[in-house]
């Protein structure tokens, strides 16, 4: 089963917003099974399962508009790309943005972007 993302049998990729989380959740298509880590307010990294496949570890920001998300996102895949290179700091906690590019049709694409 392809879900979100990268295109492989039983591996759940993608969902790094917020949003989609809490429709998920709230459909009761997403099992929670606890949180790795979090900055209060800002930031999580959660596992789930979703669709009968496990998120071993996936994280968004919590409670930001998604044109904030889509901003954020947009300014480090194109200044800063690569694991953790985005560096910014929200009511003076460290964040990080990890994102890639890809090569596609029309020059480079994104191909992922998370916190």
């Amino acid at each position: 089963m392809y879900l979100l993302g990268s295109g492989e049998v039983g591996v759940v990729d993608g969902q790094h917003d917020w949003m989609t989380y809490y429709h998920f959740q709230k459909a009761g298509q997403i099992n929670y099974h606890g949180y790795y880590s979090y900055v209060t307010d800002l930031t999580g990294t959660f596992q789930y399962v979703w669709v009968n496949e496990m998120k071993k570890e996936g994280g968004f920001l919590i409670g930001t508009s998604p044109a904030f998300d889509f901003s954020l996102f947009t300014v480090c895949s194109l200044m800063y790309s690569g694991n953790a290179a985005c560096k910014y700091s929200i009511d003076g906690h460290p964040l990080a943005v990890t994102s890639y590019t890809q090569s596609c049709d029309v020059g480079t694409c994104l191909s992922t972007s998370y916190p």
